[in-house]
């Protein structure tokens, strides 16, 4: 048997304080991005010129920081899970976006895909139905 230490709510504070700090990081290295290349107002990292040598440094601090954010925010779900004793919905939640990460690779596909099994809010429909049904993935159409 394994016990699970639940953080204190200071605890799960000040990793959301380290969250919020990693995401105006990002956040500033995309707006020095956006304004070097001249982006439109609405623009994604993919549509980023990376050989560009004004920018070509950047992008793997970009990447790192993102992957910092990435795994901070799991582990303060995971953390908030195991305060609020709700793991059944965080290993849902989890085993849903390895799903969709397993199963494809772009946004338009996804969008098919949750149309196709009437997922009208997405990740969370996905999720919810996972909570209620762990073979649920099994039934799924792709």
């Amino acid at each position: 048997m394994s016990f699970e230490v639940i953080l204190s709510d200071r605890e799960i504070g000040q990793m959301k304080t380290r969250l919020r700090a990693l995401e105006k990081r990002r956040d500033t290295l995309a707006i020095h991005v956006a304004k070097t290349l001249n982006l439109p107002n609405i623009w994604t990292l993919d549509m980023v010129d990376w050989s560009n040598p004004e920018v070509a440094a950047i992008k793997p601090e970009i990447n790192s920081v993102d992957k910092q954010i990435n795994e901070l925010s799991w582990d303060i779900d995971r953390a908030e899970s195991i305060r609020d004793n709700n793991m059944d919905y965080y290993n849902a939640k989890v085993k849903a976006y390895d799903f969709m990460a397993e199963n494809f690779t772009n946004f338009n596909d996804e969008v098919t895909f949750f149309k196709k099994n009437g997922l009208v809010r997405g990740m969370s429909s996905l999720t919810e139905m996972i909570l209620k049904n762990p073979n649920y993935l099994e039934e799924v159409v792709l």
